[in-house]
């Protein structure tokens, strides 16, 4: 009985003081992973013409249909790699009316992209508003611009590296001049 009266409170007190952890696992099931990234994609202007299919397997996004453009195919891959739920975004069926030229290294830039957004690396902001800059050239990324602290730097690395076709990460960060003065004093 007393665990019982023990266990209660302590789960009520869990989940009203801890809600995020809760919103973290909003999209579990691959249906409504399917619909939230159905419905970011509709709302990115860039994209609301566009023709995209979308199917989920396992939190595994598949994204089939044509784009105009490269800059186009890099939004939708970046977007549904940052919505928290998305392991990895499939991108093979997802192509550029009339380009004949392979998009790897575009979709392997996206990818990272994504997921620097989706694990907040480099804090709330999207990477768009900061100094930082990803490029994918044969497989080898290069990773440059500011940074506020080794630990985003290390995060950086290990989640691009996590991408599939990534042959190696180069990381051109600094430090912020905030963090710097904080080593020179430490």
């Amino acid at each position: 009985m007393r665990v019982k009266n023990f266990l209660c409170p302590s789960f009520l007190f869990f989940f009203l003081c801890f809600p995020c952890l809760c919103y973290s696992q909003a999209f579990t099931s691959d249906s409504a992973l399917r619909k939230e990234v159905k419905k970011e994609l509709r709302l990115e202007s860039s994209l609301s013409e566009a023709v995209i299919q979308v199917s989920v397997i396992e939190g595994v996004v598949k994204l089939t249909g044509k784009l105009d453009s490269e800059d186009q195919l890099i939004q939708a891959i970046e977007l549904t790699q940052s919505i928290p739920g998305v392991k990895e975004v499939d991108a093979n069926e997802l192509s550029v009316k009339g380009s004949h030229e392979p998009l790897s290294d575009a979709i392997i830039t996206a990818k990272i992209m994504g997921l620097l957004n989706q694990n907040h690396v480099f804090g709330d902001q999207d990477l768009d508003d900061l100094d930082i800059t990803i490029e994918t050239h044969h497989g080898i990324v290069t990773i440059s611009g500011t940074a506020d602290n080794e630990l985003e730097i290390n995060n950086a690395v290990a989640l691009a590296s996590s991408v599939s076709g990534v042959i190696e990460v180069k990381v051109h960060l600094k430090l912020s001049a905030l963090e710097v003065n904080c080593y020179k004093q430490g």
